[in-house]
């Protein structure tokens, strides 16, 4: 027996050595060396196991007590588990390595078929050229492999879909009417939906099999996944409840705030689902209080507007107070660009007679002030500036 557990000692030590050196062996990150090791790792917990068992046999044989023996298997299988756990980080490195491979490998295995669908569709363009109205001689000339491949695609840029719900009707139309519909093979369509896909998106359907089948279960997949009406209404009716309260009248923000409540909509308004946030029409104006009273001071029923009027309000603000863009700085020859110094006429409020623009004012915000300034100066309630009426404004 003393001779069996001094084996077993021996393989114990050579089984922590053999763990030890493991991240010595990662660090170098050869896969060759790394593979040799997860073996020798492997076969020597194999043997060591082995001994554990022989040793445990001779232990029962001369009756120990089982607690004791319990104990002892127990301390001999952590220093195996130790050991274990380090064939585990070998393992998830090989298998992660080879996952990067396969990646790489799919990736240029869908570029040689964009290449190759692009080459098949010349061909065709010009065979078409040089017969046309040949369809006989088409369909001889370019075999079976061509079939399906009769008509080119149009030349369109489609921006990738990068996995925002938003973004799905936009790409899912572009895709539909230039790609899906054209009469190219599936395995062509497929080539050019991954192309048009981020990578986030993309490694949803790289996997699938470059054939018919696997193109409309890449569309399948697609669909289901973002092409979900209620979660796309539930974007874009986030995206207005998310425009932020603006506190002056500041052209440029009201600008992009307009921008966006267009933007959201449009696209609620083409879903068919705007009556569902019309109840947040006074929240919304309620964030542009600095021209309030200017959006609403010509409409007596705007407290029963919907979001296509709020909309179309502040849009026509924003035509009545355009932004203009700041000229750049001149620069020099040399060194720094300096600063150009020029005569121009200074800015005045016409509520605070500040040096800065009427809209951005913010020493008078009430409205009821600034009307009773604008009245007294006989300026327009709209525009603030010319001495007409403000159903006269342009």
């Amino acid at each position: 027996m003393a001779n069996e557990e001094a084996k077993l000692d021996t393989k114990l030590t050579q089984l922590r050595l053999t763990a030890q050196r493991t991240g010595k062996i990662l660090d170098a990150g050869k896969r060759e060396t790394i593979e040799r090791h997860l073996k020798a790792l492997q076969t020597t917990i194999s043997e060591t196991d082995q001994c554990k068992r022989t040793v445990e046999a001779e232990k029962i044989g001369k009756k120990e007590d089982l607690a004791e023996i319990s104990d002892w298997n127990t301390e001999i299988e952590a220093k195996i588990g130790e050991a274990e756990d380090e064939v585990n980080r070998l393992q998830q490195w090989l298998d992660s390595k080879k996952m990067e491979e396969e990646n790489y490998a799919r990736e240029e295995q869908l570029k040689f078929e964009v290449k190759l669908g692009e080459t098949k569709l010349q061909m065709q363009a010009k065979i078409q050229d040089a017969n046309p109205g040949g369809h006989n001689t088409s369909k001889t000339e370019t075999g079976e492999g061509m079939k399906g491949m009769s008509v080119r695609l149009p030349k369109i840029n489609i921006v990738q879909f990068d996995g925002s719900y938003m973004d799905w009707p936009r790409f899912w139309g572009q895709f539909t009417e230039t790609v899906d519909k054209s009469n190219i093979a599936a395995i062509n369509k497929f080539t050019y939906l991954c192309g048009f896909l981020g990578p986030k998106v993309k490694r949803r359907v790289e996997s699938l099999p470059f054939t018919a089948e696997g193109y409309n279960r890449a569309k399948s997949i697609l669909q289901d996944q973002y092409g979900k009406t209620p979660e796309i209404v539930k974007a874009y009716i986030k995206e207005i409840m998310d425009l932020p309260h603006i506190s002056g009248a500041n052209p440029k923000k009201i600008a992009e705030f307009s921008e966006k409540l267009n933007y959201g909509v449009q696209a609620l308004e083409t879903l068919n689902k705007l009556k569902d946030v019309q109840g947040n029409v006074s929240m919304t104006l309620d964030k542009l209080p600095a021209i309030r009273g200017d959006l609403v001071r010509d409409d007596p029923d705007w407290e029963s507007w919907d979001f296509a009027k709020l909309a179309e309000a502040i849009r026509q603000w924003t035509k009545r107070n355009p932004v203009y863009e700041k000229e750049s700085d001149a620069s020099g020859k040399f060194g720094k660009p300096g600063k150009v110094y020029q005569t121009k006429p200074t800015r005045v409020c016409v509520y605070c007679e500040g040096e800065h623009k009427t809209g951005e004012c913010e020493v008078v915000t009430s409205v009821n002030e600034r009307r009773g300034i604008l009245a007294k100066k006989k300026l327009c309630f709209n525009c603030a500036a010319g001495q007409h009426r403000a159903n006269a404004c342009f």
